[in-house]
């Protein structure tokens, strides 16, 4: 939430088995999902959006992995709505920046997060962006969701996407030397 974590369930999960555990209706407020373990658990999500006539969708949502910068572009036509969390125990900033397809900076805003809180960020040309990068502590995590320009209420629809992380990475190759192998 804004405000910090709220505790949602305790459970005992079994090794080297797949679980599924429906946490039902969300508190109220919450802008996350956050898990704690005693080992290493991989973790991903169901969120549901309910429509008009018992229309329902879905999108699965990875665990998000905090970045110091990363990066976001999405098909014209959408709003986007970004989501900032503060995975650790101090208060942090992220900066946001916004620009059009064309790579020209639409703006950008610095967003102060306390610890262990999200927030839900309202971003100024938000409809015409086509690329966001947050630049910040290690422990911001973020996402957007899209909804259609203009749709009206008869379809439901749900998207969810995480961002790409713009650090430098680093890749191994060998080659070996293998005569027998070309005749």
């Amino acid at each position: 939430t804004n405000n910090g974590l709220v505790d949602a369930q305790d459970l005992t999960l079994q090794s080297d088995q797949v679980s599924a555990v429906d946490l039902d209706k969300a508190p109220d407020h919450a802008l996350g999902l956050m898990l704690t373990a005693e080992d290493a658990v991989s973790m991903s999500v169901r969120a549901t959006s309910f429509g008009k006539d018992g229309q329902e969708d879905f999108a699965l949502i990875r665990a998000g992995m905090a970045v110091s910068t990363g990066a976001m572009a999405f098909p014209e036509g959408y709003d986007a709505a970004l989501t900032l969390a503060n995975a650790s125990t101090d208060d942090t900033q992220a900066t946001v920046e916004w620009y059009q397809p064309d790579g020209k900076p639409l703006g950008t805003r610095t967003v102060a997060l306390p610890a262990n809180a999200a927030s839900n960020v309202e971003l100024e040309h938000m409809k015409s962006a086509a690329i966001i990068v947050v630049r910040g502590h290690n422990a911001v995590e973020w996402g957007v969701r899209l909804n259609r320009h203009g749709r009206d209420d008869t379809v439901t629809g749900f998207t969810a996407l995480s961002p790409t992380s713009l650090m430098p990475q680093e890749t191994h190759v060998w080659a070996r030397s293998t005569p027998g192998l070309i005749r």
